[in-house]
């Protein structure tokens, strides 16, 4: 599913920055910066390749494990396995 939905949604395509902490996860595409709070996130799903993380039943975020340094895939996911109670 989340391939196929990346190679259609353009803006996953630019370059974008994303921040993650405690308390939320921000993504900024060009000059437009979404922030968006753990408790907004109502499931996930984690796989050997990618996170997607969904706000809602129709929208979700990709983080392929590709764009990710060293070990931060690996403490993404465990950041994700605490803050989101509904997991895949």
């Amino acid at each position: 599913i989340g391939k196929r939905a990346y190679a259609k949604l353009s803006d996953y395509h630019d370059p974008m920055t994303i921040e993650i902490d405690e308390d939320l996860v921000a993504i900024t595409i060009r000059d437009h910066r979404n922030e968006i709070p753990w408790a907004d996130l109502k499931k996930g799903i984690i796989t050997d390749q990618m996170i997607l993380l969904y706000p809602n039943d129709k929208v979700f975020f990709i983080f392929p494990k590709e764009r990710f340094s060293g070990d931060d895939y690996t403490g993404f996911t465990e950041l994700v396995k605490r803050k989101i109670e509904k997991l895949s």
